[in-house]
């Protein structure tokens, strides 16, 4: 590892840059080909076939791959930084406590976001983008709620260090990427039966109810 960063650090800046440049596109892609599996997915939960261009789906899924990279990098940041404004802050205890408590409803409300915005981009459907939808919060909910339950189970009964070696933590998050995906692609399906059933109410009403055409026949 040392002798890697000594070599990194006898390159000159330009090729570092132009490296970090070339890396970072490919990383970008890469992720954007796992956010279009996701898409499909959504197409299917929606129910809608995919009609869109290469290009417009392929913007859509780099659109998604950067909001997640972004509230990603957002994340991580304020959990670095805060344990530093906290060693500095008065009444550094209360802060604290004030801080954990704002965090849960805080992250409900980044991830009821987050999942609204791939719920809206990310099917290929043409419908009026609200701020929240039943599925979008109880995806939300679920995914707090499973990932503080997976990172209980990983601390206290995990063994995936144990079992993959060196690649545990890699194996590990991949489950939760996974359990994450089964909560999205869950939501989805309740809008789409919720809308469902909206819809097949709405045709009894219109069916029960006498057109305007027929009323001033039978007046007249």
């Amino acid at each position: 590892m040392s002798s890697e960063l000594q070599r990194l650090s006898a390159q000159p800046p330009q090729a570092i840059g132009l490296a970090w440049a070339v890396s970072s596109l490919v990383a970008l892609w890469s992720a954007s080909g796992g956010v279009k599996a996701i898409m499909e997915g959504l197409d299917v939960a929606y129910e809608v076939r995919e009609t869109r261009s290469f290009f417009k789906f392929t913007l859509s899924a780099l659109f998604i791959a950067v909001l997640g990279i972004f509230v990603s990098v957002i994340s991580l940041s304020i959990a670095v930084i805060l344990p530093y404004l906290f060693a500095y802050a008065p009444y550094q205890s209360a802060l604290e406590q004030w801080v954990t408590i704002a965090a849960w409803p805080g992250a409900f409300l980044l991830s009821l976001l987050v999942i609204s915005l791939v719920y809206r981009f990310g099917p290929n459907r043409q419908r009026d983008w609200h701020w929240f939808s039943w599925g979008a919060v109880l995806a939300s909910a679920l995914w707090l709620a499973g990932t503080v339950l997976f990172k209980y189970y990983v601390s206290n009964y995990g063994s995936f260090d144990r079992v993959y070696g060196g690649v545990g933590a890699l194996i590990g998050f991949m489950v939760w990427i996974w359990i994450s995906l089964l909560v999205l692609l869950f939501g989805a399906e309740l809008n789409r039966e919720i809308e469902r059933q909206n819809s097949s109410d709405g045709l009894k009403d219109s069916e029960q109810r006498p057109s305007p055409s027929l009323n001033s026949r039978i007046d007249s």
